[in-house]
């Protein structure tokens, strides 16, 4: 069977990508893991007949997919002039798929959060925590589910006798988090007489929502869903490694000693 040169295999790698730009622009989607439904944007393109589907047609019919290319440095190389791609060293081409890879792989983390039962969500965002660190060595995560009031859905114990609190919230939401969300939150802290508090969403917040959580100092974080899908990459939550590449180069002091 055929293999890249990490070790991977190279129908499964295929297979993925195509899948990845065919669900970017929006020809087919993804209903449950491991499976592929085609859109009526879909169907509409196979009536068409094309002779080939490939990412230039894909970002030539459809704005969705031109957007998430050019969202990295990977993909302005890759449309663009080849000048500019043979002024780039093989270390910075690699450096620039790894960005495009990356990308690729925070947003379908992204879609796959927003699918997620909304306990399953806060249960992800208490993980999260966990996987940084702010449990510490002796602490906890409680998820509180229904019976969270004022909007917490979860608390981190810091410590094992819980002196040190973090109080969560988990917003699984497609409109943007506004400032009131932010108020009531911090309203709960001081209900609480806790100092700490971190509110997660799969969307984003209004800048109002921002100015709120900023005039309290750092009291509140807020995390975007950009910002949960780049955390979970780099904590390797619900990610595995699929590939690695180790680069080389002559060791000189061998070779002079």
């Amino acid at each position: 069977m055929a293999q890249i040169p990490s070790g991977g295999n190279l129908w499964y790698s295929r297979t993925h990508w195509a899948s990845t730009y065919l669900a970017k622009a929006g020809v087919v989607e993804r209903p449950r893991r491991g499976s592929l439904k085609i859109t009526n944007r879909g169907l509409s393109l196979l009536a068409e007949q094309p002779q080939l589907i490939d990412t230039a047609l894909l970002a030539a019919r459809y704005e969705e997919m031109r957007s998430w290319r050019q969202r990295t440095k990977a993909s302005t190389h890759a449309t663009g002039s080849s000048a500019v791609t043979d002024s780039l060293t093989p270390e910075e081409l690699l450096a620039e798929s790894y960005r495009q890879i990356r990308d690729s792989v925070e947003a379908d983390i992204l879609e796959r959060a927003k699918s997620m039962a909304p306990t399953r969500f806060e249960k992800l965002v208490l993980d999260l925590l966990e996987r940084l660190g702010y449990s510490g060595i002796t602490g906890s995560a409680v998820h509180l589910g229904m019976s969270g009031d004022g909007g917490v859905d979860g608390v981190i114990r810091q410590d094992k006798l819980g002196l040190e609190l973090i109080y969560v919230q988990a917003k699984r939401w497609q409109n943007s988090v506004g400032s009131a969300t932010v108020r009531e939150f911090a309203g709960s802290l001081s209900a609480h007489r806790a100092r700490k508090g971190v509110i997660m969403t799969t969307s984003t917040f209004t800048a109002d929502a921002r100015k709120d959580a900023e005039r309290m100092g750092d009291r509140i974080v807020l995390v975007d869903g950009a910002e949960l899908a780049a955390l979970m990459y780099d904590s390797g939550l619900g990610v595995s490694v699929s590939s690695s590449y180790e680069l080389k180069r002559p060791d000189s002091d061998y070779f002079e000693n």
